[in-house]
């Protein structure tokens, strides 16, 4: 049987590019997908849907209730499909099966219901503050941004597209997602479950690539209002510079923490059962179901 192949997601369409690459398994070099591989002019195209479809308004004027109801379809699609993604996920990165399914789908999961939650209780609009003698006059609106564009890495890469995605949508933004070039099948998978939930075209964009020229373009993009980016400190500083210029607003997380260094005389059982202690949740169950937007072959 060959492997699946991805497209790229923009405005709502899944479209392929000239030029593909392989996804290799890490553990075992086999062949999991091949996957479209976007350029300068596929970010163009995707920012350009994303802010079209924030001018439009179909997704920024529903109500915090109305994304609240998206987010938490879109989490129960996940759920379902727990065990067929976590194995996706394993043979794409590498990571074990209780990895994948605990960490990377179990916590993405519920961290999604729980930003769910918070759109609809969230208050976006309130009474003005008072100031000294002043009483309270007028509101406060918290409005969304407009594009934002969201670089991954690819250690935990379902988790932290939920960390940046699901509250820029929530808010009520639009969204052009970078997955990391080793590890954007996760990414590709959840555009499916938001497009299947109902999610309007163009409010949520994928363009895998690699980081120059993809993340790149993104970070230096004039329509693209905030960057938010999980990954290096080297190519944090990079995002940083080229945001300059549009004076974009921009999130980054940066580094590494938590090494295991093993001695020679160290009990290594031991230290690899402590190395894994936090991720000793099981699946939960589900089913496998076919899905659209990717062809065999």
């Amino acid at each position: 049987m060959s492997a699946p192949h991805y497209p790229l997601f923009i405005g709502g369409e899944w479209l392929d590019s000239a030029e593909r690459y392989e996804i290799r398994s890490p553990a075992t070099d086999e062949l999991v997908a091949t996957v479209a591989k976007g350029g300068v002019e596929h970010v163009d195209r995707a920012v350009a849907a994303a802010r079209a479809a924030h001018k439009a308004g179909g997704w920024r004027h529903t109500s915090p209730q109305e994304r609240s109801a998206l987010l938490h379809a879109v989490a129960g699609r996940l759920e379902q499909r727990l065990p067929e993604l976590a194995a996706l996920q394993s043979r794409e990165n590498g990571a074990t099966i209780r990895v994948t399914g605990a960490l990377h789908l179990g916590l993405s999961i519920g961290q999604l219901h729980y930003l769910a939650d918070l759109a609809e209780s969230y208050e976006f609009e309130k009474a003005g503050p008072e100031i000294g003698p002043i009483p309270a006059a007028g509101v406060v609106r918290r409005e969304p941004l407009g594009v934002v564009a969201a670089i991954v890495p690819w250690n935990i890469p379902l988790l932290v597209i939920i960390w940046k995605v699901a509250p820029a949508l929530a808010a009520g933004n639009t969204a052009v997602l970078k997955p990391d070039e080793h590890a954007p099948l996760l990414a590709l998978e959840l555009a499916e479950e938001f497009e299947a939930a109902g999610l309007p075209p163009g409010v949520l964009n994928v363009v895998t690539g690699d980081g120059d020229p993809v993340g790149a373009r993104l970070s230096s993009h004039p329509d693209v209002r905030k960057v938010a980016f999980t990954g290096s400190t080297e190519i944090g500083k990079a995002i940083l510079s080229a945001s300059a210029d549009t004076v974009k607003r921009v999130t980054l997380e940066l580094g590494g923490k938590g090494p295991n260094i093993i001695l020679d005389d160290a009990d290594l059982p031991l230290a690899v059962d402590g190395a894994l202690f936090e991720q000793r949740a099981g699946l939960r169950g589900g089913h496998q179901a076919a899905r659209p937007g990717r062809t065999e072959g």
